[in-house]
């Protein structure tokens, strides 16, 4: 039911905006999201390899780590490795980013995120009587998956600028 609904409201935008599918893409960072993606049955469908580049949706999945780590690897003052947090943090750093508090939430990574979800879903299934406790985790899951998405579309569009 949630991935029609995300399906819903990809083709409502596209015509809303009157873009076709080739006018968006799905931004991750690492192909961690596709093996994600590639174990969720009802998803799974949705997901299509085509000439070398996935899709969902048939919307193209733009992977932005390997744009740092492709055929010639680019280098940022201040990052250490090629996490989205390390170069989040040296954009940040030099003054890059306008997002200051960088995932200054309770959750401290997508796994953390995706755990604690998981959690909250179960004990809402089984009428828990911890749901109380995991709301106030899940408003921070929310946070943080704002964070991290704004702070994706800042590294796209400044690595684009800059490129």
């Amino acid at each position: 039911e949630l991935f029609d609904k995300l399906n819903n409201t990809i083709t409502n935008y596209l015509k809303k905006y009157k873009l076709n599918n080739n006018d968006v893409g799905f931004i991750i960072w690492s192909t961690f999201e596709i093996n994600v993606m590639a174990s969720i049955n009802s998803l799974k469908k949705h997901l299509k390899l085509d000439n070398g580049k996935y899709k969902l949706y048939n919307i193209e999945i733009v992977d932005l780590m390997n744009l740092f780590v492709a055929n010639s690897p680019i280098g940022i003052k201040h990052a250490f490795d090629y996490s989205i947090k390390s170069i989040a943090f040296a954009y940040n750093t030099n003054g890059l980013l306008i997002e200051n508090d960088i995932w200054d939430t309770s959750i401290k990574h997508g796994l953390d995120a995706c755990y604690n979800a998981l959690w909250y879903y179960n004990a809402k299934l089984h009428d828990d009587e911890n749901v109380e406790k995991y709301n106030e985790k899940f408003k921070s899951i929310t946070k943080y998956n704002n964070i991290d998405c704004t702070i994706m579309a800042q590294i796209s569009n400044i690595t684009y600028n800059l490129l």
